[in-house]
């Protein structure tokens, strides 16, 4: 067949590419912050980001009328090289006035969570399937448990399971461990 007819053929991607796929010089950031609830919280940290060549890409936000707090999170691309002390040293300007309490997260670096599990496994196994399936986009280093149930499971995933029997007397010391 001609070429002409070989290009309308060509089947898309499954997904359009991500801003920091076009970009390997944009990297992802999340803010999360709280403060006392007042009218322009959500404009002051717009006006941050737009200053700051950012993109928001997801945002969420909550004011609690019965303790007089505001929750916020804010996801966005940062098109100039930052780094999360870049950040977090530049919003200080910001957070000041307004009395809050904020931090900012590099999405390329995963956090490292220990899972704690009890003798009822659908959650692990949930958090597990995620992990598994890269939906979950975290370092598991250890799976922590006061029964013996779901050591063959963490193995399976290539995970150190940490056996910690707890008894009344030893409660207060197997806390502190974790």
């Amino acid at each position: 067949p001609p070429m002409d007819t070989l290009k309308c053929l060509t089947i898309p991607s499954a997904s359009p590419p991500t801003p920091t796929d076009r970009n390997p010089y944009v990297r992802r950031f999340v803010l999360t912050l709280s403060c006392p609830d007042r009218m322009g919280i959500v404009a002051a940290v717009s006006t941050f980001l737009l200053e700051h060549r950012c993109n928001i890409v997801d945002s969420a936000q909550f004011g609690d009328a019965l303790n007089g707090r505001f929750f916020m999170r804010v996801c966005f691309d940062a098109e100039a090289p930052r780094s999360v002390a870049d950040l977090e040293t530049a919003f200080a300007r910001v957070a000041e006035p307004f009395g809050m309490q904020y931090r900012f997260y590099d999405t390329a670096i995963k956090p490292r969570v220990a899972i704690l599990v009890s003798k009822f496994g659908h959650c692990l196994n949930d958090l597990l399937y995620r992990y598994r399936i890269g939906a979950l986009p975290v370092e598991i280093p250890a799976i922590i448990s006061n029964h013996r149930d779901f050591e063959a499971l963490a193995a399976a995933h290539d995970i150190p399971y940490h056996y910690l029997p707890v008894e009344p007397a030893t409660r207060a010391d197997r806390k502190s461990v974790v």
